[in-house]
């Protein structure tokens, strides 16, 4: 298990249903919803490369904490 599963199971035990996450690392913009937490948007000002692979990361880490990380349609 991740050494970081605790911090992730607290961020997102913090969120209301429909609450947002900004990462200022890469400008990434998730939401909890129904049990998971969406990728929704992308913030300028960083490279679409940085950004995913940041995603990977934050999404294995959440993942290996038992919570889904899933891209909105409009992300894939």
């Amino acid at each position: 298990m991740s050494e970081h599963a605790e911090w992730c199971r607290t961020q997102f035990a913090l969120m209301s249903e429909g609450g947002m996450w900004i990462v200022p690392r890469s400008g990434l913009v998730f939401q909890k919803n129904d049990g998971q937490l969406v990728l929704v948007n992308r913030m300028p000002g960083f490279t679409i490369e940085f950004q995913l692979d940041d995603y990977e990361t934050i999404r294995d880490e959440f993942e290996q904490a038992g919570i889904k990380v899933v891209k909105s349609d409009e992300m894939s």
